[in-house]
């Protein structure tokens, strides 16, 4: 398991999921519980997108266990539904990244900055 760099997450716009339920003008409303194995950690919404970045346990290793990251896709709604969502499992900081940078999962600064980046390539 790798450690989500959580500053740089934060930087370009991503909303800690706890301090969303503190502040109600931000609250995410789901049309299904959350399973109870996932654990939602951050999240953004862009144009027409919500984004979740969550833990997830998935195994147990002896006494240990294993947390897993997910970045999941939902179309955004009054109700978001969590189960026909897309779901593609992280394992390094540099996967995130590439997802942030295809979907734009990010500002608008940092949009306008990846767009001009891939126009460049």
């Amino acid at each position: 398991m790798f450690e989500l760099n959580k500053i740089f997450i934060k930087k370009i716009g991503w909303v800690d999921y706890t301090y969303s339920d503190y502040n109600s003008k931000i609250r995410l409303n789901f049309k299904d519980p959350i399973p109870y194995n996932q654990n939602i950690s951050f999240w953004i919404r862009n144009s027409d997108n919500l984004f979740l970045i969550a833990e997830s346990i998935e195994k147990e290793k002896k006494q240990n266990k294993v947390l897993e990251y997910k970045f999941i896709i939902c179309k955004d709604s009054d109700k978001i539904d969590y189960k026909n969502s897309k779901s593609i499992i992280i394992n390094s900081n540099l996967e995130l990244m590439k997802l942030i940078m295809d979907y734009e999962a990010c500002n608008e600064e940092y949009q306008r900055h990846f767009k001009l980046t891939k126009l460049l390539k």
